[in-house]
């Protein structure tokens, strides 16, 4: 409600401005200082309420731009929540997986290196991943997660994961 006082405010002031201003237009053949005085008051006193109104109007569009934000969020929600792949992230990350360890976890399976010892080496490859700096900062997480396991000799053995999880990617 304030916006919209503030925005006829600045609207009547303006108006009120500009009705001043339209006097019959009259031959100058003198130098009068007292009305170049209050030409120059009344534009500046017209830029001011100008000012006014773009800031009124500003803030008006700014809470417009606020709703349409939250209108599109919804929608997006409304939408994202029909695709399929929506739901299947939320049954693996049910169970605390993320995407790229169930992925892993696929690839292993299709293998059939379940319960099998193998090398940190075999397992990066085994899941076609080219970055040995970033499989090996994955690991903990997957260790975390008992996707894998570690003995004491340092190889890593592959746990296996619900179909139900596996299905989903």
């Amino acid at each position: 409600m304030q916006n919209k006082n503030n925005f006829r405010t600045a609207v009547n002031k303006l108006n009120t401005l500009l009705l001043e201003t339209a006097q019959p237009k009259e031959e100058i053949t003198e130098f009068n200082t007292g009305r170049a005085i209050e030409i120059v008051n009344l534009l500046q006193n017209i830029d001011g309420a100008t000012d006014n109104l773009v800031a009124a109007v500003n803030q008006q569009k700014r809470g417009l731009q606020k709703e349409l934000r939250v209108h599109q969020r919804l929608v997006e929600k409304l939408f994202s929540n029909a695709l399929p792949n929506k739901k299947h992230n939320t049954d693996y990350a049910r169970h605390g997986l993320k995407t790229w360890m169930v992925k892993y976890a696929k690839q292993w399976r299709d293998k059939q290196w379940e319960n099998k010892v193998k090398t940190e080496e075999e397992l990066r490859k085994g899941c076609n991943e080219y970055n040995t700096k970033q499989f090996s900062s994955r690991l903990p997480a997957l260790i975390n997660a008992n996707v894998l396991s570690k003995d004491v000799a340092g190889s890593y053995k592959f746990n296996p994961l619900s179909e139900e999880v596996l299905a989903h990617v």
